[in-house]
C-alpha cells in the first residue's frame, strides 16, 4: 500500500458491507414491497447511484484488495439498486373462484338463499360436484339430528 493512502474501511469491514448488501438485494427480489418499502427509506436512490457512479474511489492510491473490495461493494450496491428501484415483477392476477353460500333457517328446515359464484371455469367441474356431495352430507347431518330429536322427544313423553 502506498503511504499516506488509508483505507476508509478495512477488508473484513469491506466484506461485511458487501454480504450485508447482497442480503438486502436478496430480501427485496420480486414482489416483496415491504422490504423494498424499508430499503427505499434507508438507501435513498440519489444516494446509491451516486455511489455507485462515485469516480474518486477508481482514482485513489490504494492497494489491490482494497481496490477490488471497493468494485465488490460497487457490485452489491448495483445489485441492491437493480432490486430495489429498477426491477420489479408484473402484477398478474389469478382468478379463482370463490366459492360462498348464505343459508337462513326457518323453523327446523333449512333453506338455500344463495348459490355458488364461480368466477373461473377452470376448477367448475370439481368444485361442483364437491358442493353436491357436501350439501347431501349436511341434510343427511340435519334429518339424523332431526330425528334424534323426535326419538328423544317421544322416549320423554
Amino acid at each position: 500500500m502506498i503511504r499516506g493512502a488509508e483505507p476508509l474501511i478495512k477488508p473484513h469491514q469491506a466484506s461485511f458491507l458487501e454480504e450485508q448488501l447482497n442480503l438486502y438485494s436478496d430480501l427485496a427480489v420480486g414482489r416483496n414491497y415491504l422490504w423494498k418499502t424499508f430499503l427505499e427509506s434507508r438507501f435513498p436512490q440519489d444516494y446509491v447511484f451516486k455511489a455507485i457512479w462515485n469516480q474518486e474511489f477508481s482514482k485513489s492510491k490504494f492497494s489491490l484488495v482494497h481496490f477490488l473490495k471497493i468494485l465488490e461493494i460497487r457490485a452489491a450496491l448495483c445489485t441492491l439498486a437493480l432490486t430495489v428501484y429498477i426491477d420489479h415483477e408484473p402484477f398478474n392476477q389469478l382468478n379463482l373462484p370463490k366459492m360462498c353460500r348464505v343459508y337462513s333457517s326457518k323453523g327446523e328446515k333449512t333453506e338455500k338463499t344463495e348459490d355458488i359464484e364461480i368466477r373461473s371455469n377452470k376448477f367448475a367441474p370439481e368444485k361442483l360436484q364437491m358442493q353436491s356431495q357436501l350439501l347431501s352430507l349436511i341434510e343427511n347431518i340435519v334429518n339424523y339430528l332431526n330425528n334424534q330429536v323426535r326419538k328423544n322427544s317421544n322416549e320423554n313423553l
